[in-house]
């Protein structure tokens, strides 16, 4: 297809054979609100899944033949915009500049530069994600400056686009089609693009729940065996393996191709009903199973609540607002819309804030002073020595704790008890999809529980950052 190649300091286009085609600058960087408004993109917001658990709910998921199962990349969300000429890709997360989707498409002249008229008005959505490189390096590299993004990529590899679902297709509307139809139209797509040498979209196989499926595996089953303690931590992989007459193709039930993605360093599986519709919203047609993490942490402290709501636009059932005097005031909605109030200079209050409730927690765990050494130089760590009484911890010494995360998941009742009364230096069980080795910081941690049960002890550094799966 094509390449980008940096020379002099500037960016070009070339093919196949690596001759200049033309220089690369970007179109959509400075784009503002009223671009937006006034171009002919389609919004579409993208669906979310429901995160599924339980055993029990994973079972009778993986067991339901009404069902497809997928892997799920541990990427960025991204939406393809074919168009006549050109694609265009955006992020899920609403720009605050103009309030429309993040647009990634300047960083990605490999999508960017696709031409395939015949596919004007079709909308992809996938996950966009770095061939074997971690979610740091994917979420990084779209948050730089489009140079930077294209600098990364020529160190790191191209961002790739694993296609799952399709919006349009050649200007057709297809959300109200059943999920297996959809599918066809999307292959039909896939199919396209690959006639054409584009290689920075691909489609994502799916599997039927409830059966066994031949998988064609791309590591050996001599090697999956190799892993320490396989037979425990995979069982239900361990056993298909175990039936299978060949090692490179075997026959993976539901449950044992997700411990498969899982023990090759994958996030996990994405479970859809294969009738279901697509909404622009959370729904349970839409499931996933990933593994994840939980550590015992001490809790450190709070952040300030948020004060100002920037999420969707407040409906006239919010209450909590500050006047033009910056006074805050309860709306009873007798006399007055949202609409109004914003008009007239009020800006909608948090309910944290306008009840004076604490914001996330923040948590971390002991550290040594030997360990502090050794953590990377490049990187900002928060070192907290909290007036806490502890008891002896292995003659550990000094307790200092390495601060790794900061948390919500906890209701409105505990967020009050935890805004009135002393919580700090109390255990607390977190869980999270990933503990970085490097910094120790966990990616995207949910509060579970207080663990009264345990003592500090359990909650050091050489603990937190030991890999081991829930």
């Amino acid at each position: 297809m094509f390449n980008v190649v940096k020379d002099n300091g500037k960016y070009f286009l070339t093919d196949d054979s690596g001759e200049y085609l033309s220089p690369y600058t970007p179109k959509y960087t400075d784009w503002t609100e009223e671009d937006y408004a006034n171009s002919d993109l389609k919004w579409c917001e993208p669906m979310t899944a429901h995160a599924l658990e339980d055993d029990e709910g994973q079972n009778l998921a993986l067991s339901d033949e009404e069902n497809f199962i997928e892997e799920k990349f541990d990427g960025t969300r991204g939406t393809l915009h074919i168009l006549k000429n050109e694609c265009r890709i955006f992020s899920r997360r609403i720009s605050k500049k103009t309030n429309w989707f993040t647009e990634n498409t300047d960083s990605l002249p490999q999508i960017r530069e696709i031409n395939i008229p015949e596919l004007d008005g079709t909308i992809i959505d996938g996950e966009l994600f770095i061939p074997n490189r971690p979610f740091k390096d994917v979420s990084s590299t779209l948050n730089c400056k489009w140079d930077k993004a294209i600098d990364r990529q020529i160190e790191l590899g191209g961002i790739v686009l694993h296609a799952f679902d399709i919006l349009y297709y050649k200007g057709i509307k297809l959300e109200n089609m059943r999920l297996e139809r959809r599918k066809y139209y999307l292959h039909r797509v896939i199919e396209t693009l690959n006639k054409h040498g584009v290689c920075s979209v691909v489609e994502v196989p799916y599997f039927k729940c409830g059966n066994h499926n031949d998988i064609v595996i791309d590591r050996p089953a001599e090697l999956l065996k190799k892993i320490k303690g396989f037979d425990k931590k995979y069982p239900t992989l361990h056993k298909d393996i175990t039936k299978s007459k060949s090692p490179l193709k075997m026959q993976l039930s539901p449950r044992g191709y997700y411990e498969y993605i899982v023990a090759t360093g994958g996030e996990g599986v994405i479970i859809k009903n294969k009738d279901f519709k697509y909404v622009h919203k959370r729904d349970k047609a839409y499931l996933k199973i990933k593994k994840f993490y939980t550590r015992e942490c001490v809790l450190l402290g709070f952040t300030e609540p948020t004060k100002y709501y920037d999420g969707k636009f407040p409906n006239d059932s919010w209450e909590y607002w500050e006047d033009p005097t910056e006074h805050l005031v309860s709306n009873d909605w007798s006399s007055h819309s949202a609409k109004e109030l914003l008009s007239k200079g009020y800006k909608p209050i948090t309910k944290f804030y306008f009840k004076n409730w604490v914001g996330n927690m923040i948590f971390g765990v002991i550290i040594t002073d030997e360990e502090i050494k050794k953590l990377p130089k490049n990187k900002k760590f928060n070192i907290h020595e909290v007036p806490i009484q502890v008891q002896p911890c292995n003659d550990m010494g000094v307790y200092k704790f390495l601060e790794v995360g900061e948390c919500s998941g906890f209701d409105d009742e505990l967020r009050a008890k935890l805004s009135h009364y002393n919580y700090v230096g109390r255990v607390i069980e977190v869980k999270c999809n990933e503990v970085f080795k490097d910094t120790g910081k966990l990616r995207h941690p949910r509060f579970l529980r207080f663990r009264d049960d345990k003592d500090l002890s359990v909650c050091t550094y050489l603990n937190h950052i030991t890999e081991w799966i829930l």
